[in-house]
């Protein structure tokens, strides 16, 4: 490998390109519920023609309250067409943040990775950034 791109340096376009999905592993409790939390997975998949290191310890969520930090504390590179899933990058994250605003982002609150709009009914995506019900949500939302 010549050269390596931090995640947070690239371009909106290879950003685009470097899919992203966060997904509901296990919950307990009720939906909706004060007490319900979500054990939650993140699995990146780097479909840009660069290599990108990424920093595990940088991935943070944030939904109203102070944000939550990663389990993780590892940095990784993925080649082109390569792919890594961390589990349990968030044990117990309380269910509450994914029914309205939120979102998981990199390093700074700017590098937003996915909105947390429904993580509680399975999975959200990097996708899910130019869903306009999630972006109206997020818009209404106090960051």
């Amino acid at each position: 490998m010549k050269k390596i791109t931090e995640y947070n340096h690239l371009s909106s376009d290879d950003k685009r390109l470097v899919t992203i999905v966060f997904r509901n592993a296990r919950s307990t409790g009720v939906v909706g519920g004060g007490g319900q939390t979500l054990d939650v997975d993140m699995k990146i998949k780097n479909n840009t023609k660069k290599a990108i290191r990424f920093d595990s310890s940088k991935v943070r969520v944030t939904a109203g309250g102070p944000p939550m930090k990663s389990a993780y504390n590892k940095k990784f590179v993925l080649v082109p067409g390569a792919s890594k899933t961390l589990t349990s990058i968030f044990p117990r994250l309380p269910g509450q943040m994914t029914v309205g605003a939120g979102y998981f982002y990199y390093d700074q609150k700017k590098y937003k990775m996915t909105y947390t709009y429904l993580l509680f009914n399975g999975h959200v995506t990097s996708k899910n950034l130019f869903d306009v019900v999630a972006q109206e949500i997020n818009g209404k939302g106090k960051r």
